[in-house]
């Protein structure tokens, strides 16, 4: 896929096909001239450093798979949260290390944890910030080079709380930002969340959606294009002002299980954005 202009990268997460080997995984983006592929799931399985060894015994080896697939890797997705995190999260996390450093790969995803309130519990940001500082102090002892990058998602879904929990940092936290979080949890206009995080945005989610509750969500998830979620203007937004990051489609099947295959997902992206394979 192409937009005219864009200084970034598609790419999707395989929490869309999760059922899917990687090779699958590769042949889908190349379907959709994709070069890179956010990690989240693979044949079903979420614990990705033990399926990796199990399947690909060593990072190099992984590595050489991918770049024979030309596929490079942006993020490696983890279920961390940096509120209050378990010594068994810790460990987890750090599983994903050697991994994400013998691929390349720059991210990895973590989320912030808590639960979005309107106004934002210090505390909760006073957390993050030590769990912060435990990641950094690990990453400068033992000179890795993969860094964390926090999802808008939980506690700090809207810009206002991220500016307060970067600014306690004082060093920024690389961002990813899921677009329909803040839009649709926080009411945030798009272009007033880009204006007060996209300093620190590294990657993008984008997702649609129709305020129709389904399940045990205030929303029902849709094709790209066919919600109420403001696509284009996002799309035009991010080529505007040079991002020159990923924009993922997470398009979250394996969460929920009604919405159609992958591919239908990226056929309607592809359409909605006016680009052509």
């Amino acid at each position: 896929m192409k937009t005219d202009a864009r200084s970034w990268r598609w790419a999707f997460s395989t929490l869309g096909c999760a059922e899917f080997t990687l090779d699958q995984c590769c042949a889908l983006a190349r379907e959709f001239s994709i070069a890179a592929i956010e990690l989240r799931a693979l044949e079903d399985r979420l614990d990705l450093p033990e399926y990796f060894a199990e399947r690909f015994d060593t990072p190099a080896h992984l590595k050489k798979i991918l770049a024979g697939h030309g596929i490079t890797v942006p993020v490696l997705d983890t279920s961390f949260r940096l509120i209050d995190p378990t010594p068994d999260a810790r460990e987890n996390l750090l599983a994903f290390v050697p991994w994400a450093d013998g691929l390349g790969v720059p991210h990895l995803r973590v989320f912030e944890g808590g639960k979005f309130d309107a106004r934002v519990d210090p505390a909760l940001i006073d957390a993050a910030c030590a769990t912060v500082a435990w990641w950094r102090g690990e990453r400068a002892r033992n000179g890795w080079n993969v860094d964390l990058l926090m999802e808008t998602h939980d506690a700090f879904c809207s810009a206002a709380h991220c500016v307060a929990f970067e600014q306690q940092l004082g060093e920024p936290l690389p961002l990813l930002w899921d677009a329909h979080h803040p839009w649709f949890k926080a009411a945030e206009p798009i272009a007033e969340t880009w204006h007060m995080i996209g300093t620190y945005v590294r990657h993008v989610h984008i997702k649609d959606s129709v305020r129709i509750p389904r399940e045990q969500y205030p929303y029902t998830y849709v094709r790209p294009g066919h919600g109420q979620f403001p696509l284009h203007e996002l799309l035009d937004m991010l080529t505007r002002d040079g991002y020159t990051g990923c924009v993922s489609l997470e398009w979250e099947r394996k969460w929920h299980p009604y919405l159609p295959p992958l591919r239908d997902a990226l056929s309607a992206l592809r359409a909605a954005a006016g680009a052509a394979a």
